[in-house]
């Protein structure tokens, strides 16, 4: 497979879909009676590692050049968005009581409801 022609010109398949084709045929045989566990597959076969992709942050020349091309509105959602770690659907949902502007720095408390961890306690259940 990693030499096979592509109709694009290139050679050979990326890791991931090989990956996808390999587990795609173990499932099939597997659900057709014929047993194929992983450690015989990795015994027999050299499966193609992950690649890992890093993606490099925004500098600040690139932030400024954003920023510039921005509404108020939307340079204010993208610095609370970059200093805070805040996502976009709490940043929507932010009241001006959650902002405390006495402190210094600036606090914003950030309500349980609108994150997207908050779990609501049902009556009658267990914590867990």
């Amino acid at each position: 497979m990693s030499s096979y022609n592509l109709k694009s010109g290139r050679i050979g398949y990326r890791n991931s879909t090989m990956v996808t084709i390999i587990v795609a045929v173990k499932e099939f045989l597997n659900s057709e009676g014929l047993h194929i566990y992983n450690e015989d597959l990795k015994q027999r076969f050299r499966l193609p590692k992950k690649q890992h992709v890093f993606e490099e942050g925004l500098t600040k020349e690139i932030l400024v050049r954003l920023l510039h091309n921005c509404s108020p509105k939307l340079q204010t959602a993208i610095l609370i968005a970059c200093s805070s770690g805040m996502r976009i659907g709490e940043i929507v949902q932010l009241k001006i009581s959650d902002i405390d502007f006495g402190t210094n720095p600036t606090t914003i408390h950030i309500r349980a409801e609108t994150t997207s961890t908050f779990t609501p306690s049902v009556p009658g259940s267990r914590p867990k």
